[in-house]
């Protein structure tokens, strides 16, 4: 395990709490045809902004569960994005009754507008984990290799 990978998953973590919380931003953001003045004054925003802590631990828990955190990501294949989009529905649907059990209004067609958005966000991180240049671990070697030898059949 190379020096600065536990600072490289903790850096991973916290941009995925930022992207989280973008994406419901950037979600309400749209949702409402880019008019900040109509979303501050919708209350909307109040509401994701209540949720937000509740939002980012449920998604990261969904996440860990889809395990999209052991994934090597430079050799992403089918079973990682599969694993993404499934992670990503169950996430707003969560979202979608944990805000509606609170009572929180919010727009009726949120949960879609921001599974589309945190699609398009999620096709930052594994860039950005190739990017960190975190070394692999012996095992993390051997599993690339077998992925390799795998992928030849």
């Amino acid at each position: 395990m190379g020096p600065y990978k536990g600072h490289a998953d903790f850096l991973l973590l916290l941009l995925d709490i930022l992207l989280i919380n973008l994406s419901s931003f950037l979600a309400l953001f749209t949702r409402m045809e880019l008019d900040l003045t109509a979303l501050l004054e919708s209350g909307f925003l109040d509401s994701i902004y209540r949720y937000a802590l509740m939002d980012t631990v449920c998604t990261i828990l969904i996440f860990w569960f889809f395990r999209l955190y052991n994934s090597l990501w430079a050799y992403a294949g089918t079973n990682e994005l599969t694993r993404i989009a499934a992670a990503s529905i169950v996430a707003a649907a969560v979202k979608y009754v944990g805000m509606h059990l609170l009572a929180l209004p919010t727009p009726k067609k949120l949960p879609s507008a921001e599974l589309y958005v945190s699609h398009g966000l999620c096709g930052l991180q594994p860039r950005l984990t190739a990017i960190s240049g975190t070394s692999c671990t012996a095992a993390e070697e051997r599993a690339q290799k077998a992925h390799h030898a795998d992928r030849r059949w």
